[in-house]
């Protein structure tokens, strides 16, 4: 996620939010055998640098020897992995493929690709972005990985078709929870630290820049929760780049390879 200039909460107002908040159901349901996070593997977690380049992981340093946020205004975004320069095995790799295919049929199956549909469902623009839709009772529910449940939906604007559905991306249940690895050195998770704090609530939603020091919703923080990408588009980087950038050529042509696997697929 990147940070742009704070905007007003004028897309879902803050007592609205926490109405919504308050009626959230808050079951720790595991999710069915299929659908199991795996437990991330022993040992240390490394935390380093965003590279574009998804082959490299450059300045990466065991998470205990990291600070989280200062370092004046800039962002820093970064990568945390407890397999740094390992290949997947076979199970992993099946892991990540089985993620990836049941978010595309959960886009289809509740009609996200439709921009009106998703709105309907709750998904409202994040705060301080343009990209990522939230949904409340997908973020305060307290389930992981569950592509029924994204906590975000990806839209990116495009000249002739409007706003185009281009991935999900997955938060844990608070600011501090590992994200996990279930495709081992595949799903690598990012977060974000802050030299200055943004107001979140419960740790994972982002509720703008606090005013004179205080939050009229959440706590300030300098951390942000961790995040998966899952794209729904051939992104050049892989099906869980970290990375956003998108430029319209390139997005115009996703979009266009897309639709045409989908008509080609078998029905």
């Amino acid at each position: 996620m990147h940070r742009a200039t704070i905007r007003a909460v004028t897309a879902f107002p803050i007592a609205a939010m926490l109405a919504m908040l308050a009626g959230c159901t808050r079951s720790r349901d595991a999710l069915g055998p299929a659908s199991a996070p795996a437990a991330p593997a022993p040992g240390p977690r490394y935390v380093c640098e965003y590279d574009p380049d998804p082959r490299r992981m450059t300045d990466c340093d065991l998470e205990s020897k990291v600070v989280s946020g200062g370092g004046g205004e800039m962002m820093r975004m970064l990568e945390v992995t407890r397999y740094p320069g390992l290949e997947p095995t076979p199970e992993q790799t099946r892991a990540a493929d089985d993620l990836v295919k049941r978010c595309y049929e959960s886009a289809a199956r509740h009609g996200w690709y439709d921009f009106a549909r998703a709105t309907a469902d709750g998904f409202r623009l994040k705060v301080s972005d343009d990209t990522h839709y939230n949904n409340i009772g997908f973020l305060f529910d307290d389930r992981v990985l569950d592509p029924d449940r994204p906590e975000y939906l990806m839209f990116y604007d495009t000249p002739t078709g409007g706003k185009v559905l281009a991935g999900f991306m997955f938060v844990p249940r608070n600011n501090m929870e590992e994200g996990p690895q279930l495709g081992g050195p595949l799903t690598r998770w990012h977060y974000h630290t802050w030299g200055s704090p943004i107001c979140l609530v419960k740790g994972i939603l982002d509720t703008g820049a606090p005013v004179d020091g205080k939050c009229a919703a959440g706590t300030p923080s300098t951390k942000s929760p961790e995040m998966l990408h899952v794209w729904l588009l051939d992104h050049p980087q892989g099906p869980f780049a970290t990375g956003m950038y998108l430029s319209d050529d390139l997005l115009d042509r996703l979009v266009r390879e897309r639709a045409a696997k989908s008509a080609a697929a078998p029905r």
